[in-house]
């Protein structure tokens, strides 16, 4: 009984995402969401220091889409840099829950990343992104609540409909896999981990390497000429501050906040430790109207008396 209340009051919170990778969702139509997501590592060693943000909203309990920009900002502690908007990320997500009752839950979600401007390199190669995924899970334990998850999903690279004006070879295309698991015991902490694992192989060359020579030993020459093989560990932890101290932020609806490190166990392109904070708002317009509604019903009422 207990299990089922959590996943009635928290089921969006608890099983949409682990951070950045699309899940089954029980999603509640209406519901907006705000995501706010800074790159803590560029503060160390940067110029700039990445943020994104993005807004989803659920068409109905099954449908939901979103749409996320990058920004780029100077890093106050590293001297002056560029400031911009990188890219637009447009994505949507469709979710079956407890499949014909097999305790099996599926999705599929497409998302479209397409760069803009002409920001550092390190932030956007010039190429647009398609990535077609598709999930399963299923909970394993219900008190309390456990869930095991595999992704998988495939990125074709391709030119921008912007003009970008790459000047490194495009990548080839990248088949991922994302197995992991989502942990909450109850209260205020929910704990997950991923392994995800990322190769080339699968996508064919589109660049001559003889135009790209003086990229030679450089990840971008790796990623556009070679088959790789990359296994990024992924834990997470996500805070759900209670009511009380949520009305010390004056802040409507409900939020959470979710740190993630990224840790490269096997990498041929130098990927470095990665460490991400993720700051999502809730926010239920309809019935915030309602509400307001009512009150101005008593209100009126009060005034007739």
């Amino acid at each position: 009984e207990k299990a089922s209340v959590l996943k009635t009051l928290y089921g969006p919170r608890i099983y949409s995402e682990s951070f950045t990778t699309a899940l089954p969702s029980i999603l509640t139509k209406g519901q907006w969401r705000l995501h706010l997501n800074p790159k803590l590592g560029d503060f160390f060693g940067k110029d700039y220091i990445r943020l994104r943000a993005g807004v989803s909203y659920s068409f109905s309990d099954y449908f939901e889409a979103n749409i996320e920009g990058g920004t780029y900002f100077s890093n106050p502690f590293q001297g002056e840099s560029r400031t911009g908007l990188s890219n637009i990320k447009l994505g949507a997500k469709y979710s079956w829950w407890d499949v014909k009752e097999s305790g099996y839950n599926l999705s599929v979600a497409y998302s479209a990343d397409f760069p803009l401007n002409d920001p550092p390199l390190e932030l956007t190669d010039g190429y647009a992104r398609f990535e077609p995924s598709f999930s399963v899970s299923r909970e394993i334990n219900e008190n309390p609540a456990t869930m095991l998850y595999l992704n998988v999903a495939y990125r074709f690279i391709n030119d921008s409909p912007f003009n970008t004006n790459p000047v490194i070879p495009i990548p080839r295309n990248r088949f991922i896999l994302r197995p992991g698991i989502i942990y909450y015991p109850g209260g205020k902490f929910r704990y997950g981990a991923e392994l995800e694992y990322r190769t080339t192989a699968l996508g064919s060359i589109r660049a001559n390497p003889e135009f790209y020579t003086d990229y030679l030993g450089t990840p971008e020459y790796t990623l556009a000429f070679e088959s790789i093989h990359e296994i990024i560990f992924s834990p997470s932890i996500t805070w759900f501050p209670t009511e009380e101290i949520r009305k010390g932020f004056f802040i409507p609806g409900n939020w959470d906040l979710t740190l993630n490190l990224d840790i490269p166990i096997i990498t041929e392109t130098h990927e470095n430790l990665g460490v991400a904070l993720r700051f999502r708002w809730y926010y239920d317009y309809q019935k915030q109207i309602n509400t307001q509604l009512k009150r101005l019903r008593i209100w009126s009422r009060d005034e007739e008396l």
